[in-house]
């Protein structure tokens, strides 16, 4: 009975590690901002992902890491905090647009 409790508990913290360890890096994450602004050039739309790589705004991106998500967080001048860019799971998702960047 002890031994089958043991055995479902190791397992489920074995898939909670594995999920842990499997959330994208920072470098993953500024990569795909870079990817989706590029994507977003070619199609002829003006974007502030590409404030990524802008030394003047280098200050107002944060890596947020959590235990089963990563995320970047952009702070407008206003002080407002726009999540950019989400991750979990192998999995990243980029938000496209967001108001007063500048």
């Amino acid at each position: 009975m002890w031994g089958k409790l043991l055995l479902v508990l190791l397992l489920g913290l074995s898939v909670l590690g594995f999920a842990a360890t499997s959330k994208p890096s920072e470098a993953e994450l500024r990569q795909a901002i870079r990817d989706k602004g590029n994507e977003l050039n070619a199609r002829g739309v003006i974007s502030p992902l590409e404030l990524i790589d802008d030394p003047q705004y280098v200050e107002r991106f944060s890596y947020h890491n959590h235990f089963l998500s990563s995320e970047i967080k952009f702070r407008r001048a206003d002080g407002e905090v726009i999540t950019v860019a989400t991750g979990s799971l192998g999995s990243v998702s980029v938000r496209e647009r967001w108001e007063g960047a500048r």
